[in-house]
């Protein structure tokens, strides 16, 4: 998920609708894991972009957010509110489904933004 919410943060900033988005480098993870993961986020309609790749080669381009994506990533921004949300997922088992975690950024910004404390 911290990668999934660096290439997202990436696409917001510098994606466009011409498709001129270059695949970003993070450091601690390679080339491939970044393109594997823009072509996840593609597949589960969170970011558009254009899936390109064969049995031997990763291809895929992103050209910006989805409405989706964009209401995900202001749930997870906030970096107290992403250090509650990676705390919270691992103490479930580590790992939950984009959905829950969008969820529970919700929910940790809610109570950051109101001040309420509901569990």
């Amino acid at each position: 998920m911290e990668l999934v919410r660096l290439i997202c943060l990436e696409v917001e900033e510098k994606g466009d609708a011409r498709g001129t988005f270059v695949v970003p480098k993070f450091e601690n993870y390679s080339r491939d894991q970044v393109m594997y993961h823009m072509k996840l986020l593609i597949e589960a309609g969170l970011i558009s972009g254009m899936n390109q790749s064969t049995k031997m080669n990763l291809a895929v381009a992103a050209t910006s957010l989805t409405w989706s994506d964009h209401e995900f990533l202001d749930a997870i921004k906030n970096d107290t509110v992403w250090t509650k949300v990676k705390k919270k997922v691992k103490e479930e088992g580590g790992s939950m489904p984009i959905q829950m975690v969008k969820a529970l950024g919700m929910k940790f910004l809610e109570q950051q933004v109101f001040g309420t404390t509901t569990q």
